[in-house]
């Protein structure tokens, strides 16, 4: 759905530059109005359809429900239809100054400008603005999976915001050329790369983290000084902090009980008594170290296991054997089992004695 509603967004950019240019060719007038009603309808969808990607690049549940939508197709088709009829009502430009503005000006100017004009000017500019708020709100949350294609939106949706206010207030420093086509022409450029579906590499770095941020076990990753450079969700519970508080400090600052790294060989398991929710817990861990091209070592990786139940079961069992034993010690009754399959027999202690 996002690719469908920027490719929307793209052909009505395209709308806008192709009759920007017929425009220039035409030389009949009533072309040249055609052309121009064609460009600033362009405009309509591309303000409607900028907000609609926005709202979908965000997953907003509240924004993509149909009654939401119906009512944000209500003004551009309202507006599409009072720039096709101008000539009757006037709303949007003077009648009278019609063929001046088509052939010098991209927007009417202020003094030729109907009251429903401004009022599209100003609805253009806040759904365009809230669009971008949307995207930029969303990006400063995530976890910049999408930063590159969130940044490429809002940069188009700024240079066209930018070029259309030049050339509605008569400022643009870009004559002969028109601000608005400029801003278009690179704002596009940068949705068109925005777009593009995502690089192998994306794909395996969303995928990386969505490994590492999901899996059950603690992982830290430290440099060669002990400094922490990456710790996962389930770390930080370990360690009681998140992960803007925990990176560039030293590993020991956090978990004191834990013996230097170096103490560890490289892919042994290991196991640890640490402290976790004001408890003892036991951990597996088990260290790989990462060399770079030359060999020399430049982190470790440590991957920390919960095995406290575990390790609790296996008291129980050891206990009850230990127990059962006793039992047969004391009652001079002896035990054993029969493996049909590979025909072999395991006796009790005090079976043996027996």
């Amino acid at each position: 759905n996002t690719g469908k509603i920027g490719v929307v967004l793209l052909l009505a950019c395209a709308v806008i530059t192709f009759a920007y240019s017929m425009r220039g060719l035409s030389t009949d007038l009533t072309a040249k109005v055609f052309w121009y009603k064609i460009s600033l309808v362009g405009f309509v969808l591309s303000t409607n359809s900028f907000y609609s990607l926005a709202l979908q690049y965000t997953r907003s549940e509240s924004g993509l429900r149909p009654r939401t939508l119906l009512l944000m197709s209500v003004f551009p088709l309202l507006t599409a239809v009072l720039i096709l009829t101008n000539e009757l009502h006037g709303w949007m430009w003077n009648p009278a100054s019609t063929s001046l503005i088509v052939k010098e000006m991209l927007f009417p100017s202020i003094r030729e400008a109907g009251i429903w004009y401004w009022i599209f000017i100003a609805y253009s500019f806040f759904i365009m603005g809230l669009g971008c708020f949307t995207l930029i709100r969303w990006l400063s949350q995530s976890r910049g999976f999408y930063s590159r294609q969130v940044l490429g939106v809002v940069v188009a949706a700024i240079l066209a915001l930018l070029g259309a206010a030049l050339d509605i207030f008569q400022i643009s420093p870009f004559q002969p050329f028109v601000a608005t086509a400029v801003g278009l022409a690179i704002g596009t450029i940068s949705v068109t790369y925005a777009l593009i579906p995502l690089r192998r590499h994306d794909v395996l770095a969303i995928s990386r983290g969505a490994i590492l941020n999901n899996i059950e076990e603690c992982i830290i990753v430290i440099d060669d000084d002990g400094q922490i450079v990456f710790i996962n969700p389930l770390a930080e519970k370990l360690v009681g902090n998140s992960k803007s508080l925990v990176v560039g400090k030293p590993l020991k600052q956090f978990l004191p009980t834990l013996k230097p790294i170096a103490t560890y060989a490289t892919d042994q398991n290991r196991e640890a008594i640490i402290q976790f929710k004001n408890k003892p817990h036991t951990f597996n861990i088990r260290v790989s170290s990462i060399a770079d091209w030359s060999g020399k070592i430049i982190c470790h990786v440590i991957v920390l296991h919960d095995i406290t139940e575990y390790k609790r079961a296996e008291e129980r069992l050891l206990s009850s054997e230990s127990n059962l034993a006793e039992a047969q010690r004391i009652s001079h009754l002896g035990s054993w089992e029969w493996d049909l399959t590979n025909n072999r027999i395991s006796c009790s202690e005090e079976m043996f004695r027996i």
